[in-house]
């Protein structure tokens, strides 16, 4: 999965997005994208090839599959990077709407660079998300997803239904008052909080339109 990935975004990486973003080093060096992201469950962005498989597996010819029809506006987002611990989600609840996301953190990494990544669109109805994740690198390849979402406490386990089937996973999250932070937003943000191992920790946070 690749949001939730949220994967990012998220919800969700990938989704966030920001786990398609590796930095080498501490150092200020430019990041680059990591080889496996987007290959955990819990991956916060786009993969790197950000084309959507072909589902089913037998024919990768057919072209991509298709799971909505989102399309993704504004600016590229930006992730940063944060030298200390990635922070435990409260939960909340999470109103159904459009979110679109606003910027990722990378932790665990110290560096003042910032790093430009892939717009991502999430629509949450009910226990159902579409998806739209745009590759970092290349704004013509947008991969886009449907997942079902169960919420308990601080947490949300996504499963992936579509360009395929996946086994679910299960990433923290917490729902902030964004009302008075300026974003244009309705009043609500989503932070996905991810978890890969060091180097590989990362929140995306969402703004509801």
């Amino acid at each position: 999965m690749r949001t939730f990935s949220l994967v990012g975004s998220i919800l969700v990486g990938s989704s966030l997005s920001l786990l398609a973003v590796a930095c080498s080093s501490s150092s200020d060096q430019p990041a680059q994208h990591s080889e496996d992201a987007g290959t955990n469950g819990g991956d916060a962005g786009s993969d790197s090839d950000a084309t959507v498989t072909t589902d089913g597996g037998g024919d990768t010819d057919s072209g991509p599959t298709s799971c909505n029809t989102l399309t993704l506006e504004g600016a590229k987002p930006m992730a940063t990077f944060n030298a200390g611990a990635l922070p435990t989600g409260t939960g909340g609840a999470l109103p159904d709407g459009t979110y679109v996301l606003e910027s990722a953190t990378l932790y665990g990494v110290s560096s003042t660079s910032s790093v430009p990544i892939g717009r991502e669109k999430l629509v949450v109805t009910g226990n159902t998300i579409q998806i739209g994740t745009e590759n970092a690198d290349d704004s013509t390849k947008v991969d886009t997803e449907t997942d079902t979402i169960a919420v308990a406490g601080n947490t949300v386990t996504i499963t992936e239904t579509c360009p395929k089937a996946a086994t679910p996973h299960t990433v923290q999250y917490s729902v902030e008052d964004a009302s008075d932070a300026g974003d244009g937003g309705a009043g609500v943000a989503l932070i996905l909080y991810v978890d890969q191992g060091p180097n590989k920790q990362g929140s995306s946070r969402l703004v509801k339109q």
